[in-house]
């Protein structure tokens, strides 16, 4: 549960907000997201991120070098721990 709990999911600030049950987000499905056509499996299930991350350190995560590419990313970026899916179209932190 532990290496569970430090897993991220990466999310864009204007995607969502913080309020009092923590990170509330809309979440668009792969097929809101990329241009798929209608035969491809799964292209109505729930992407809520953009990119995954896990810790490292206390204060360290890790993710791949797509993710972030400038500082402009950085700064839009909120690290959501602990989440859930709460409905069809909407995400909040634990």
């Amino acid at each position: 549960r532990s290496v569970a709990r430090a897993t991220a999911m990466l999310v864009s600030n204007s995607d969502g907000y913080l309020d009092s049950r923590g990170w509330t987000s809309k979440v668009l499905s792969h097929a809101d997201y990329d241009e798929l056509c209608s035969y491809v499996r799964f292209r109505e299930q729930p992407a809520p991120g953009r990119c995954t991350g896990f810790l490292v350190g206390a204060d360290l995560l890790a993710t791949a070098s797509h993710c972030l590419k400038t500082e402009e990313s950085c700064a839009d970026a909120r690290i959501v721990f602990d989440f859930a899916l709460a409905g069809p179209k909407r995400m909040f932190r634990n």
